[in-house]
């Protein structure tokens, strides 16, 4: 009889428990909604026409310019009406990364491209967009200067910190915009490889403060790394500031992602991992390049980080790790250049 009021009543505890996540969750996604509609303001076109005179997306898929080969989102340029449009589009393409954009667009000075329209066609979504007039970092010609690194340095310090001056609403948790999942970051702070990227595309608990963050980071650590060891991850994780707010991040801030001219920074596309996250995120991804045996884009790297490169570090992708080795009080290397840029 006693077991089975105590069966009762832990069967009531839980009953209760899940009930409280069930409105926790209710609540966090109101927040994150208006979040959205009060920062950003603009209705959710269901179709390209809905803001804009575009092409359907068949008209996309069968007529316009290829511009990358990733299996799980395409982009396209096209020719409509007389101007230029890119179009990303795909099954893993979410809504989200156009409420992003206009997100910071109309909150910042941030050269996000213009958002005209988004449409659903099946299992593909597509983002219509603006095409800026710029040139991604990694195919930058001639090689950059140490002024031209410094003017880019200048405007990314401008552009990150205008980025996270939108702070978390109350109670929203750390996670992607409107998803409560993490994805490469986890990748770029760890060092795990390429190979590896599979497992860290994680579902994250529910917490909203970085100091939770950085407690299951670090039990998270993956044993198969290639790059870096466990101790070397561990002790990097472990002197992230665990009291950082938390803030709106762009997530990818690779050279791939940021569109230069003349000399400056014009655009900062591919928003779809950007989410609630500390706000040192931003500034581990900068660190870390995914295209670092590109030459033009090891030489900032290793201008801005302060090393100094050598053919085995020219084909790694994981330069940022050799910055870390040797830390800056207080301020990383990274944020140190930064602020001689801006001076």
């Amino acid at each position: 009889m006693a077991t089975s009021g105590a069966n009762a009543a832990l069967q009531d505890r839980t009953n209760a428990r899940q009930q409280l996540m069930r409105r926790r969750a209710l609540l966090i996604k109101k927040l994150q909604d208006q979040a959205v509609t009060e920062l950003d303001g603009q209705p959710r076109p269901t179709s390209p026409q809905g803001e804009e005179d575009l092409p359907p997306p068949q008209w996309v898929r069968d007529h316009g310019e290829p511009l990358n080969s990733e299996h799980y989102h395409r982009v396209r340029r096209l020719r409509w009406r007389g101007r230029s449009v890119i179009v990303k589009y795909g099954p893993f393409v979410e809504e989200r990364e156009a409420a992003v954009m206009r997100l910071v667009r109309d909150r910042t000075s941030i050269p996000v491209p213009k958002v005209y329209a988004v449409a659903a066609d099946g299992a593909d979504v597509f983002i219509y967009r603006e095409d800026i007039d710029g040139r991604q970092l990694q195919f930058f010609d001639p090689e950059l200067s140490c002024e031209s690194s410094a003017t880019i340095a200048a405007d990314m310090k401008r552009i990150v910190s205008e980025l996270h001056s939108i702070r978390c609403p109350n109670l929203a948790p750390v996670g992607d915009f409107g998803n409560e999942r993490c994805e490469d970051f986890k990748r770029a702070i760890l060092g795990c490889s390429w190979d590896s990227k599979t497992s860290v595309f994680t579902r994250l608990p529910t917490f909203t403060t970085t100091r939770d963050f950085l407690r299951w980071l670090s039990a998270e650590l993956p044993p198969r790394f290639t790059r870096a060891s466990h101790a070397q991850s561990l002790a990097h994780v472990e002197s992230l500031d665990a009291g950082a707010p938390v803030v709106l991040t762009h997530g990818d801030l690779h050279s791939g992602n940021m569109l230069l001219c003349d000399g400056h920074v014009v655009g900062i596309v591919d928003w779809e991992t950007a989410g609630w996250y500390p706000e040192w995120l931003d500034t581990e991804i900068l660190a870390y390049y995914r295209d670092t045996d590109d030459p033009n884009a090891l030489s900032f790297v290793a201008q801005a980080l302060g090393c100094v490169t050598d053919n085995d570090r020219g084909t790694s992708r994981y330069l940022w790790l050799e910055a870390a080795k040797n830390p800056v009080p207080k301020e990383s290397r990274w944020e140190q250049k930064w602020s001689e840029a801006g001076d």
